[in-house]
């Protein structure tokens, strides 16, 4: 997008742009090209080597039971049905990567009777490449519960917790972000209430009771409140959101819980082959708590996408720093492969992109201590309250519902 002579254009104008192309955003502030160079390649080329579908036009078929009402994503759906019966299914787009994700928040309008199962098909028509006209469908049967144990016995919590995020981007593009995180959390409150009551009610009332399934989905919905790129400028916040509102599952789960990878003081077993395919074994990440930091550590940190952030802590040694960089001076900042160190620094921000979407597309990039300390969800950030708190918040909401 081009700015007329003398203005500028901020992210969120150009929201209108992506909402209307399905293209994508990157957004990297301050840029500095010693530092940020390879990690703009790599975003460029991961966008334009990508396939993709073109000339759009997506529908969710649903049981009569079911209406889709609300559609997660960064484009608009269109309306259908009679006013007041609104339903939110089908949306067109000029493009649709494959490593975008929506979702579609679906409504009980009627009972399913004597259903044992309902219904869903999302049919995606496209343009390939080639030229050729596909449609690609997927088909799903999923049986109607008759006991609420069994919804939160089968719940899957890290879709629930990518729902959660693309949910509280939506609210936020949408200029509700000061009562979007009252909005989660409270339904949140109102999730845990029919668990306790329903499926829990002999539980000791002393503790907070959570499903199995997904115990850790209020940690992760309190750190869609407290993600580093929500605390910078508006057009952060923005670029952020818009980003999180397309996250695919496995890139929202790291951006909610970071992979944290201490590389110092590990066992000898870390990097040795696994025995299938290339990978290797990595140390075991740590929480992303400041109480599980070294100050003279050295980090990996894997928030989902993107680049993998090389961080370290504020005594690290320097005979440390320049047997994993280099010499200072030396040129750019960046891992070295002559030393045993940065071999092994290397080797295991490969296996991490293995396991990863974008695989080769994802530079180690030197990360700031300040940056490090943003990752540290657990703690108190921007003005949320530490995990342990809001839990303890929680807790007392639940029984405010119960008494």
């Amino acid at each position: 997008a081009a700015a007329p002579e003398g203005a500028q254009v901020g992210v969120a104008a150009l929201q209108p742009v992506l909402r209307r192309s399905g293209g994508d955003l990157v957004y990297v502030v301050p840029f500095v090209p010693s530092r940020d160079g390879e990690r703009l390649h790599c975003e460029l080329e991961w966008l334009l080597t990508r396939n993709a579908g073109f000339a759009c036009v997506v529908k969710l078929r649903a049981s009569p039971s079911l209406r889709p009402v609300t559609l997660l994503a960064p484009w608009d759906a269109e309306d259908e049905g009679e006013e007041g019966a609104k339903a939110q299914s089908t949306f067109v787009i000029p493009r649709l990567s494959p490593s975008s994700s929506f979702a579609f928040l679906l409504q009980h309008v009627a009972s399913a009777g004597s259903a044992k199962h309902v219904y869903l098909q999302l049919a995606v028509m496209h343009t390939t490449l080639e030229g050729d006209r596909l449609i690609r469908t997927l088909t799903l049967r999923l049986p109607v519960a008759l006991h609420l144990n069994n919804v939160f016995r089968f719940a899957d919590c890290d879709v629930l917790s990518t729902v959660f995020l693309k949910f509280f981007s939506f609210l936020g593009l949408k200029g509700q972000g000061q009562s979007c995180t009252q909005v989660l959390t409270k339904d949140l409150v109102k999730m845990l209430f029919a668990y306790r009551k329903r499926c829990a009610a002999n539980t000791s009332p002393a503790s907070l009771t959570l499903p199995p399934a997904i115990k850790t989905l209020p940690l992760a919905v309190q750190s869609a409140f407290k993600l580093p790129d929500l605390r910078g400028t508006l057009d952060q916040q923005v670029a952020a959101l818009l980003r999180y509102l397309t996250l695919p599952v496995e890139e929202a789960v790291a951006a909610l819980h970071p992979r944290i990878v201490p590389l110092l003081d590990q066992p000898d077993n870390v990097c040795a082959p696994t025995g299938v395919g290339d990978h290797i074994i990595v140390p075991v990440p740590i929480p992303p708590s400041s109480a599980s930091l070294g100050a003279d550590g050295v980090f990996l940190v894997d928030a989902g996408g993107g680049p993998l952030w090389l961080c370290f802590g504020p005594e690290t040694p320097g005979e440390i720093v320049s047997e994993l960089l280099g010499p200072p001076g030396a040129g750019p900042a960046r891992v070295v492969d002559s030393t045993e160190g940065g071999a092994a620094v290397l080797s295991i921000a490969d296996q991490l992109r293995r396991v990863s979407l974008r695989r080769a597309h994802r530079p180690v990039v030197l990360g700031s201590v300040d940056l490090l300390a943003g990752f540290m969800l657990e703690d108190d950030q921007g003005g949320h309250p530490s995990s342990r708190r809001f839990l303890a918040e929680l807790h007392r909401s639940v029984q405010y519902y119960v008494e």
